[in-house]
């Protein structure tokens, strides 16, 4: 039997291909910052990270769009439906056109602005070239890029991973040769946008060759009121990109207004090291991203909860590795790097950390909010959070400078995100009280606090040579913080839930190595070693319902080795033969073995089975008895071969019905 993947394979394979592409990017691109420092002046430095700045504040025009197309696909992709599909994607296009549109025209409003961004104007020539440069990259990066979308919807957003890795391995090594050898910013820029082209070409050549029906002249537009859910949720997510940049973007600004453009530069370069680190870690949780929109689309909401805090549990254990290397390795670093005038006082790389940290125990929240499109619910409290990063900014800015400036980041998200998020979760979809998520969040940061103060003690015996000293001091805080966390977690829920994920991950890694395949093997008691507990009762099962015996004289609910329920349902609804377990897990003996949730997934899969064969039961006879009356003759066709008489054959949806007519002149 083959089987599509299930959600754990989807998330596992978007998530180790985008992590290993994005430390392949980071790599090169840290490369090509050292090489960028060291032949262009810090005017250029800084310059590039307060572009980036604005441009990221304009690209406040996309509205959200993406997020809400995609939690809008979520529900035809898992039925099939590609009419909707169709529709959707139509829609997204021309909202993508009107947006590269947009960023243009306020981008070009920009310009006669520009020496007030700028308090101390650098020595840099042609400055409003560049400046538009980067305004057609911006822009440019907009085109026919809106395919990608379908793309990760459909859980495979590891494609849009190795087209983006390929092109920014060109582009970085193109933009270093051209540094080394002319130092003309201007081609390093024109490189830049050739790429971000290139790369949306490809992508969509892709996305047209996976999906043909996306070329369909024809296609229905959606209803008024399908199209009034998605501008709302578009509406949401405006206020969440309002603020969002408000808070993430505008640090280069407020640095150039109240400090000066060599505070920005010395930013970018904690940024490209911070945030680096963060694109990696983040993409552990955007590799799941369509895999949580397709399980909201029909799973419980005792397993969504279920797998949330497992997400949020390896949130905290990354994100508090992380932020805790970080700040005992990163001004040694920068220092090493691009040299000692680019480092910050320790205040500010502790502030920067902090911020890194809070920022990383979000990043489950958000992933499960956006998927199943709860956006709407907290839509006020993004606008909250800008106004209080801009005026305590603001404030501490001035008084503080730098410093300052990243401590306003840092109350904001401590008094409006970091508990209204998960609140509006719990509240409007997971049911229940947040209370369990608020005490373990307390836990969880906790426990990382003191390890940072400890390891710091420790840290700042290590002295010498600062290439010894990061090694030794990354090296003493990763093993101290790994083997203390997992000494305090082993026995969790959480911990045990992904360590059963990771091992029957592994456990068909290997079995596909080797070409073995458990549905081949014969129901003897010796081919089945090695089968995982939910595989073995599955078989169980399955061979009750079919069958009506139970193996040997246990009950079948039984067995030493209990099975994980939750994981078991999940292979069985992979299979398609979630609903055969209805029989066997309805009776008396199932109350206490089964959980709840379990029984009442596998009974509603088998009342909509019921419900579809009668269906198609009654429709069938209605059909084929209207043309006999009629004198038609009339085939009914069952099964995926017929498909073949398709013109596509993902056209053929299960739950039609197929006729064939023998005498098709008399349909007249």
């Amino acid at each position: 039997m083959v089987a599509e993947k299930s959600r754990t394979e989807y998330s596992a394979r978007n998530t180790t291909v985008a992590i290993t592409g994005r430390i392949i990017a980071i790599l090169l691109g840290f490369v090509s910052r050292v090489v960028f420092t060291h032949t262009l002046s810090e005017d250029y430095v800084g310059i590039n990270g307060l572009f980036t700045d604005i441009l990221n504040v304009l690209a406040l025009s996309e509205l959200g769009i993406g997020t809400a197309i995609n939690y809008a696909l979520y529900k035809p992709i898992a039925e099939k439906d590609i009419e909707k599909q169709k529709s959707l994607m139509l829609l997204y296009k021309r909202f993508y056109h009107i947006v590269a549109g947009l960023v243009l025209t306020a981008g070009a409003l920009v310009i006669p602005f520009l020496d007030v961004l700028i308090k101390d104007q650098p020595d840099v020539e042609h400055l409003t070239l560049i400046y538009i440069m980067y305004l057609a990259n911006s822009a440019v990066s907009y085109l026919m890029i809106y395919k990608k979308t379908l793309i990760e919807a459909h859980q495979l957003s590891y494609i849009s991973v190795l087209y983006n890795t390929v092109f920014l391995v060109i582009q970085n090594t193109l933009q270093i040769i051209v540094l080394l050898t002319t130092g003309n910013y201007m081609l390093y820029l024109s490189l830049l946008i050739g790429c971000t082209l290139l790369c949306n070409l490809g992508i969509s050549g892709k996305a047209d060759r996976m999906y043909p029906y996306l070329k369909d002249k024809e296609v229905k537009p959606l209803s008024g009121e399908e199209k009034k859910s998605i501008f709302q949720n578009m509406r949401a997510m405006m206020m969440h990109k309002v603020g969002n940049v408000m808070v993430n973007n505008t640090d280069n600004l407020l640095l150039s207004a109240l400090v000066g453009t060599l505070s920005v530069g010395k930013y970018s370069n904690y940024f490209l090291i911070i945030g680096s680190v963060r694109q990696v870690l983040n993409q552990m949780f955007q590799g799941i991203t369509a895999s949580v929109g397709n399980m909201g689309v029909g799973e419980s909401k005792e397993r969504i909860r279920r797998i949330f805090e497992a997400s949020f549990f390896i949130g905290q254990w990354v994100y508090g590795l992380a932020a805790i290397c970080l700040y005992q390795v990163l001004d040694t670093f920068v220092g090493m790097s691009f040299g000692e005038q680019y480092v910050f006082p320790k205040s500010v790389t502790l502030v920067l950390c902090l911020n890194f940290y809070l920022t990383g125990m979000r990043q489950a929240t958000l992933v499960f909010r956006d998927s199943m499109g709860l956006f709407w619910y907290d839509r006020y409290k993004s606008l909250a959070e800008a106004m209080v990063n801009l005026v305590v900014s603001l404030i501490l800015g001035r008084y503080l400078g730098t410093v300052g400036v990243f401590l306003g980041t840092l109350v904001s998200t401590v008094t409006t995100s970091l508990w209204v998020e998960p609140y509006m979760l719990y509240k409007h979809r997971l049911k229940v009280s947040s209370v369990s998520y608020f005490l373990k969040y307390f836990l969880y940061a906790s426990v990382t606090f003191l390890l940072w103060w400890g390891e710091d003690l420790l840290c700042r015996r290590v002295v010498g040579n600062p290439l010894v000293v990061c090694v030794l001091r990354f090296l003493l805080c990763f093993a101290i913080t790994n083997a203390v966390y997992l000494v305090l977690y082993l026995r969790t829920r959480e911990f045990r839930l992904l360590y059963r994920k990771a091992v029957m991950l592994l456990q068909k890694w290997y079995a596909n190595r080797k070409g073995c395949k458990a549905w081949e093997k014969s129901s003897s008691g010796s081919a089945s070693e090695g089968f995982a507990p939910e595989e073995k009762k599955l078989l169980a099962l399955l061979k009750e319902s079919l069958t009506g015996c139970r193996q040997g004289e246990a009950p079948a609910l039984g067995e030493e080795t209990s099975p994980d329920w939750f994981l078991l349902a999940d292979m069985a609804k992979r299979h398609n033969v979630l609903a055969l377990l209805y029989e066997p897990l309805a009776g008396e003996r199932a109350e206490d073995a089964v959980p709840g949730a379990v029984r009442e997934t596998v009974r509603n899969a088998a009342v909509k089975a019921a419900k579809q064969s009668y269906r198609l039961l009654f429709l069938s006879k209605f059909l084929t008895d209207r043309l006999k009356e009629a004198q038609i003759p009339v085939v009914l066709l069952k099964g995926a071969a017929t498909a073949g008489f398709y013109p596509v054959p993902e056209y053929r949806k299960s739950g039609d019905v197929d006729l064939l007519l023998l005498a098709p002149e008399r349909l007249e």
